[in-house]
């Protein structure tokens, strides 16, 4: 096991690789912060404590063999590409960001939950080989590429949380399970959402639905008084105001 203790802080011009055959632990407000990569490898968890952070130049990658789990505030953020491989958990204002590439999380399972957030300047991919779900206020952010949402069973965005794509598209998968999107939880507006289904026998179907942008114009209305004031302005007799 590696631990990082509390407000420990490993820092280097160049690059940071982790390796344990078991546990690698961030605790409260340590960081790991790189020049170029960070590298964090391990046998069985990675947990990032409240507060910690990883921060790299150019790539994170994160691999676990089971869990990799960035709660209560911690932070992951590289400038170009981040890179989460396990069972993977962000939870609890958990912060993953890539300021200029794009973000790849894939593992057995994804959960985004409590108000978590992942950015991407490019493209944000979540693949799993069981479910993804995003929930509870989190929003996952693609700022010019596409969100790719992929689960071997379920797919799931609900309880206000978000998934946009600001100037691409959008697309959910579910490999022999369920899409959905439900309680209150929104795709952005004017993106295109593509279902994939495929039975046991390898059968797939796939189809697709853009959502309606926003109506970003205000209404117009205009008022007409028949029959007309004279010339002073005046009516001297009942007048309609009829208005369109």
């Amino acid at each position: 096991n590696i631990l990082i203790q509390s407000a420990a802080m490993l820092t280097a011009d160049t690059s940071i690789s982790l390796a344990a055959d078991g546990n690698i632990t961030l605790q409260s407000g340590s960081e790991l912060d790189a020049g170029t990569f960070v590298l964090v490898d391990a046998g069985n968890d990675i947990l990032l404590q409240g507060g910690s952070r990883v921060e790299a130049g150019t790539t994170v990658t994160l691999t676990a063999d089971n869990n990799v789990t960035v709660h209560d505030g911690a932070v992951v953020v590289a400038g170009t590409n981040v890179h989460i491989t396990g069972d993977v958990v962000l939870i609890d204002d958990a912060v993953v960001t890539a300021d200029a590439g794009s973000i790849t999380i894939d593992g057995t399972s994804i959960t985004i939950t409590d108000s978590a957030l992942v950015t991407a300047q490019d493209d944000v991919s979540a693949a799993a080989t069981s479910f993804v779900l995003i929930e509870d206020s989190s929003v996952v952010t693609a700022q010019t590429g596409q969100v790719s949402l992929t689960g071997g069973t379920t797919v799931t965005v609900q309880s206000s949380a978000e998934v946009l794509a600001l100037l691409g598209a959008i697309s959910m998968a579910a490999n022999g399970g369920a899409l959905t999107v439900t309680s209150g939880a929104r795709v952005d507006a004017g993106t295109t959402v593509t279902g994939t289904a495929t039975d046991n026998a390898g059968n797939s179907a796939t189809a697709s639905v853009t959502t309606a942008p926003a109506d970003a114009t205000a209404p117009t209305i205009t008022a007409a008084v028949a029959p007309a004031p004279n010339a002073a302005g005046w009516n001297r007799s009942d007048a309609t105001v009829t208005f369109t």
